[in-house]
């Protein structure tokens, strides 16, 4: 479990550190825009937390190029005038695109 707060002070800053329990992982960084301190608290090393954001990034990011892979095909297949054997590696059949262009545009309709 990880905590990350805002203190408007040094000194309200170093009284929490002084009631946590100890072991704990923590990093503080002086915001000198609003000049307050904010720290972020946890059980693991900060960096853990680093390594689990970037791997959830790259999902995500792996996830938008399939949903855009997808969109595009939904777009051909609602384009009665184009015709496609292959979409990214995707084999299409023209029969399908006839009857699922429809389908298609209805779907593209409620994606964006």
């Amino acid at each position: 479990m990880s905590m990350n707060t805002t203190f408007n002070s040094l000194e309200e800053l170093i009284n929490h550190l002084k009631d946590l329990d100890r072991p704990q992982c923590f990093t503080v960084n002086y915001l000198p825009d609003t000049e307050q301190y904010n720290i972020w608290i946890g059980n693991q090393p900060y960096y853990n937390y680093e390594r689990l954001i970037q791997l959830e990034e790259q999902d995500s990011d792996k996830l938008r190029e399939k949903l855009n892979i997808c969109k595009k095909a939904l777009r051909i297949y609602a384009d009665e005038n184009h015709y496609v054997t292959d979409i990214h590696g995707m084999e299409i059949e023209a029969t399908a695109m006839i009857d699922k262009g429809e389908m298609a545009r209805r779907a593209l309709e409620e994606s964006e």
